[in-house]
């Protein structure tokens, strides 16, 4: 995200339906959000964010890694006794989400964060190159959680260094550079979104987040690629 944005800063990084990211705004806010969660005093640890598929939860999942802490995807659609499931196996420190899902956030963890209240944050960024500096490659990036056949979800932790080795890779192979646009079409939740997002990241690309209400339009949905290119 750093190396990206000294290159291209003014570029656009994410959109969807409502909003648009430059590199140098997805930076910023993203450092805000990691320096208003250094008040937990805690690193290596779990933040959940409950949020729907747009522009401002990203900033939330690179503003958790600021933080020295890794993330953890809650689809806002998952029933609610699925979500407390997972969180007594995760019992994450805190719980960001958006005014939208306040009160349902409230009603499943005691520390919640409103993601409009974090963006008043003034930037840190002495504490969080501190917390870089502890920071290693095998460090959790995020956990994943899968779709619980047996009942009970099972998390999966994936590294830094995996994801690192992961998007480098799809660079490579495929020449993914600046001019690439995305259109992600999985959920944040699901593993292969990690290939959009930091792929994007890498290589300078952008990443569009394209409708869900299209999916089961299939011209509607080339139409509306085609327009974004």
């Amino acid at each position: 995200l750093e190396y990206s944005t000294e290159l291209y800063k003014d570029k656009i990084a994410f959109t969807d339906e409502e909003n648009e990211l430059s590199y140098r705004k997805c930076l910023n806010d993203s450092k805000r959000i990691g320096t208003y969660l250094l008040k937990f005093n805690e690193k290596r640890k779990p933040i959940a964010v409950l949020m729907d598929k747009n522009v401002e939860s990203l900033t939330c999942f690179f503003g958790i890694v600021y933080s020295g802490n890794f993330y953890v995807v809650i689809d806002s659609k998952m029933p609610q006794d699925r979500i407390q499931k997972i969180f007594e196996t995760l019992k994450p420190i805190a719980l960001i989400t958006d005014h939208k899902y306040e009160e349902l956030a409230i009603s499943l963890h005691h520390h919640v964060c409103i993601y409009e209240d974090m963006m008043s944050t003034f930037i840190n960024e002495e504490k969080l190159q501190m917390i870089r500096n502890q920071m290693i490659d095998t460090d959790p990036l995020y956990a994943l959680f899968t779709s619980g056949s047996t009942g009970i979800p099972k998390g999966v932790v994936i590294s830094h260094r995996n994801v690192i080795t992961y998007a480098n890779w799809f660079v490579n192979t495929f020449d993914i550079n600046n001019h690439t646009q995305f259109g992600s079409q999985t959920p944040f939740y699901f593993s292969m979104s990690v290939l959009d997002i930091y792929t994007t990241l890498a290589a300078g690309a952008e990443l569009q987040i394209l409708p869900k209400q299209l999916f089961a339009f299939p011209v509607r949905l080339l139409e509306y690629m085609n327009s974004r290119k």
